[in-house]
C-alpha cells in the first residue's frame, strides 16, 4: 500500500531540486491538523465550510466556558475534515505571554501509537 503524500505546510522548496518539499505519513497528518485548525471557514472559496473557528475564538474573553467551546470546535473540525485520525484528547492551556496553546493528542486510524500536536494562538 502506498504511503499518502502531500505538500508540506508551510510551503517550502527543496534547495537542491527547486521542487516543493513533500510530507508523508505522520508528518502529513500533523500538517493537516494544523491547516484545519488554523483555517477560518470561508477562507477557501471552493470549500467554504473548511476549517475551524478557533482563530476567532482567541479574541473572546477567556473563561472556562470559552475554553470548552474551543475544545468542542477543535473536535468538530478535526472529525469533519480529517477522517484519517482518531482524537484521544484535546488540551487547552492559557500561557502567561498572551498565548493559548491547544494540544491535540491523536493517533492515525488503525495505529496503536499516539502523537501530540501543539498549536499556539497569540492574542
Amino acid at each position: 500500500m502506498a504511503v499518502p503524500q502531500g505538500i508540506k505546510v508551510p510551503f517550502e522548496l527543496n534547495s537542491t531540486k527547486g521542487s516543493p518539499i513533500v510530507a508523508e505519513g505522520v508528518a502529513l497528518l500533523e500538517n493537516s491538523i494544523r491547516v484545519i485548525l488554523r483555517t477560518v471557514p470561508g477562507e477557501r472559496p471552493f470549500r467554504p465550510g473548511f476549517g475551524s473557528w478557533l482563530s476567532v475564538m482567541v479574541f473572546a474573553n477567556m473563561t472556562e466556558g470559552v475554553a470548552y467551546q474551543a475544545i468542542s470546535e477543535a473536535k468538530r473540525a478535526l472529525t469533519t475534515w480529517e477522517p484519517r485520525i482518531r482524537i484521544q484528547d484535546i488540551l487547552f492551556e492559557l500561557q502567561a505571554s498572551s498565548t493559548i496553546a491547544l494540544t491535540v493528542i491523536w493517533s492515525p486510524n488503525g495505529a496503536a501509537s499516539s502523537y501530540r500536536t501543539t498549536i499556539d494562538f497569540r492574542t
